[in-house]
């Protein structure tokens, strides 16, 4: 007999949509604690198998990785990225070669001597953003945005994105990340559902294509483009979809992040004193270098826990080549599976007491005996980030480099909301008072 996962109980034609669109994460645990580590949502034309715990991410994406690794198919929930992104390298899907061809490409640009070589540079384009307002509360997480834009600037494109650029820049690629979540559901409702927002959406793709467009073109003219300069398959459409990709990877990820950090951090002030203490005890009062990045082994934990809590992307969907099976469940062969980031990081059995912020979760002792696939906020398996390194490092140093300047208290009142779209955003921003140290 085949046996299927639980499914959950939904709406006529809409299924768990509504639920979903409303209150996604709550809604995910819930059925997590009512169903168990497995169930199935319907989706409307789809039905998607959830999966909660570290072992089903370890054999969906490392065991069973080629039987994984189309990430959805060229309808349903890639098809909401493809206007903005086209197919580049974080969305292309089918069988792989694709991808395999274009990770080849980008791959040398974030290999270990290729980041030893960016790190003062990174350093010093953050140095050069931090003027921060210190009159009144101060939104943290466009002062964030701003900075970790410049960088990606800087880094990827050899120009200096001022705030003037990146301010419009930033609220158009929101609007169309925050659409795409939306699209991405109503694109499972029947073929002519009306969605509200379609205009503004097509307006602020336009307005990000007009902007990278015009980033890559100074870029290439003043030959600072650096992915450009690495390979010769970096050019045409090929190289504008890229260019997209790595700038919203590489900004919209940190920035989101980051803003969770300086919220956790100004509530949590006996984990900024230590922090502090770390940063000083290591670097003095001088500006970081590459060399001390590996002794910053308490602002690494912070910055690991703040993504355990609040990672950017919180789910992966893939599309089962062949039959499967998981924990004695039947997984016919072209369904829809999704390894929740989310769920696997609250898990109570693999993390005690999971809302709660605490660093010291990753140190070497207790994290001894935790499954390996507990954490994963950058994918896993064939399809990990390829940038996994370069973000953690660019968010170390930005991270110290703000504590080293300004001293920081939570703004009261203000509490942020988390913001579901494409990415984890807190909404509202993140408001702290800064003072000059």
């Amino acid at each position: 007999m085949t046996l299927l996962a639980p499914k959950v109980s939904g709406w006529p034609v809409v299924g768990s949509l509504p639920e979903l669109a409303r209150r996604p994460l709550e809604f995910m645990l819930e059925m997590r604690q009512r169903h168990g580590d497995i169930y199935r949502l319907d989706f409307g034309r789809a039905e998607v198998t959830f999966f909660a715990h570290p072992r089903h991410a370890q054999h969906i994406l490392v065991d069973r990785g080629p039987n994984y690794l189309d990430k959805g198919g060229e309808d349903g929930f890639r098809a909401g990225h493809y206007p903005l992104m086209g197919k580049g390298l974080a969305t292309v899907t089918g069988d792989g070669s694709s991808w395999k061809q274009q990770r080849r490409v980008m791959q040398p640009y974030f290999m270990r001597q290729q980041l030893a070589e960016l790190i003062d540079l990174m350093i010093s384009s953050i140095a050069g953003s931090l003027d921060l307002p210190t009159e009144g509360p101060v939104d943290i997480a466009q002062e964030v945005t701003r900075i970790s834009m410049n960088v990606i600037g800087q880094t990827i494109f050899g120009l200096e994105i001022p705030p003037t650029e990146a301010d419009p820049l930033a609220e158009a690629i929101r609007e169309v990340m925050d659409y795409t979540w939306w699209g991405t559901l109503a694109n499972m409702l029947p073929a002519g559902t009306p969605l509200p927002g379609r205009r503004r959406y097509e307006q602020a793709i336009e307005i990000v294509h007009q902007r990278v467009a015009d980033l890559v073109s100074r870029s290439l003219c003043y030959d600072k483009f650096l992915i450009a300069q690495m390979h010769p398959a970096m050019q045409g459409p090929y190289l504008q979809i890229e260019a997209l990709t790595i700038l919203i990877a590489g900004y919209e990820s940190t920035a989101a992040n980051f803003s969770w950090a300086f919220y956790l951090l100004s509530r949590h002030p006996e984990v900024m004193q230590r922090l502090r203490s770390e940063i000083t005890s290591v670097l003095g009062s001088r500006p970081p270098r590459a060399e001390d990045i590996p002794q910053l082994v308490y602002t690494r934990q912070v910055i690991k826990e703040v993504l355990r809590l609040y990672a950017p992307s919180y789910w992966m969907q893939r599309r089962a080549e062949e039959p499967d099976e998981i924990d004695g469940f039947h997984i016919p062969a072209g369904s829809i599976v999704a390894p929740m980031i989310h769920l696997v990081h609250y898990h109570p059995e693999v993390w005690p007491d999971p809302t709660r912020f605490d660093p010291d979760r990753f140190t070497p002792e207790r994290s001894a005996d935790r499954h390996k696939q507990a954490w994963i906020p950058f994918g896993l398996g064939h399809r990990r980030c390829l940038a996994e390194e370069f973000s953690m490092v660019k968010g170390m140093l930005l991270l110290v480099q703000i504590l080293q300047r300004y001293g920081m208290v939570a703004v009261e009142g203000k509490e942020p909301t988390m913001a579901v779209g494409t990415n984890l955003r807190p909404k509202g921003g993140v408001w702290v008072q800064l003072a000059p140290l």
